[in-house]
């Protein structure tokens, strides 16, 4: 209906494509496919590629600091592989900070990862 909120429901979505043999070529129904991806990505066993490098980094030796940045613009810096984890199913990151606070972000919302530079001696 007009004026209310779009509430995407994934079996829904489903169904309408097995009655009509596809997803078809308007752009609501790529919209509509790719809500449908991101819906059941994670539950599938989906990591999202800014994960996959976070985990490298995370693993790499010698370990090099950098920041993650969140779809808000958030700066999240991880000094130590200690600071930061990845959920087993690679769908959330986990930053802590050396005031014993935390974050969690999902791995939909890293929108970038930037190293830091070395400093000059």
């Amino acid at each position: 209906m007009l004026g209310e909120p779009f509430q995407f429901e994934p079996r829904r979505f489903l169904e309408t494509k097995a009655m009509f043999g596809g997803y078809g070529g308007t752009k609501e129904s790529k919209v509509c496919r790719v809500r449908c991806e991101i819906a059941f990505g994670a539950r599938r066993g989906y990591t999202w590629p800014m994960i996959t490098d976070i985990r490298k980094l995370l693993e790499a030796r010698p370990f090099a600091p950098f920041a993650v940045v969140s779809s808000s613009g958030q700066h999240y810096r991880v000094s130590s592989p200690d600071h930061a984890n990845v959920n087993p199913q690679g769908s959330r990151l986990l930053v802590w900070f050396d005031d014993d606070s935390e974050v969690i972000v999902s791995g939909l919302h890293i929108a970038a990862i930037e190293m830091e530079r070395p400093q000059a001696a």
